[in-house]
């Protein structure tokens, strides 16, 4: 890692990981050991990626990811934000609509193993794949916490006591997860569509990644 910022940051990742694995021993034992562990995994795969798929990661977008594993897994998880507080879940989800529009031009720019390719796309069409991108990363993620719930009996599709003295089981909670994922995806996507409309590839390299015989331009 040259970047020396990227470098602090990851100390800061690991150091809080192990302050919260300790301080959390107490009352979750061993879990949280195993749930430390695999988070740490997850802070070094994008440079595993990097090495094993030979692309580049552009720092931003590095941030971007940890930032957001950070925000779910740490802070959610392993400190419980997930049972502390209702809206913990909504705002994750609200976060990764934000994020999924980038990585649906990095998808472009990695199967066509050339980021110019992008030039040679129709911004309308970049936008509705976004869109389109990001709506499915949604649905898939619904989907997870279904079979999770389901085999692991957590209770990620929270029930939701209505007014009429009955339960809804889980759609309303699905429901706002996906309006809010897809609402931020669809402003960061129209961020993203205005700026290849204005040809700021710089500004869009930034957050693309790229093979690295293929540097955005």
């Amino acid at each position: 890692m040259k970047n020396r910022f990227l470098v602090i940051v990851y100390i800061f990742l690991f150091f809080f990981l192990a302050v919260s694995a300790i301080t959390r021993y107490a009352e979750k034992g061993l879990p949280v050991i195993l749930m430390s562990l695999a988070m740490g995994a997850l802070y070094l795969l994008p440079a595993i990626l990097e090495r094993l798929l030979h692309i580049i990661i552009p720092p931003l977008l590095k941030y971007m990811i940890l930032t957001f594993l950070f925000l779910c897994l740490q802070i959610g998880g392993i400190l419980s934000f997930y049972d502390r507080f209702d809206g913990w879940d909504s705002f994750i989800h609200l976060v990764s609509g934000f994020l999924t529009p980038a990585l649906a031009l990095s998808v472009i720019s990695i199967f066509n193993r050339n980021s110019l390719f992008l030039k040679t796309l129709s911004p309308g069409f970049i936008l509705v794949f976004m869109v389109f991108f990001a709506s499915g990363v949604s649905l898939l993620w619904e989907y997870i916490e279904f079979f999770t719930d389901t085999l692991l009996g957590t209770n990620h599709l929270n029930d939701t006591l209505l007014d009429n003295g009955q339960v809804d089981i889980g759609l309303i909670d699905t429901m706002t997860d996906l309006l809010l994922s897809q609402s931020a995806s669809f402003i960061s996507a129209f961020c993203l569509y205005r700026a290849i409309k204005k040809d700021r590839w710089l500004s869009i390299s930034r957050i693309l990644i790229t093979r690295e015989n293929h540097q955005a331009n």
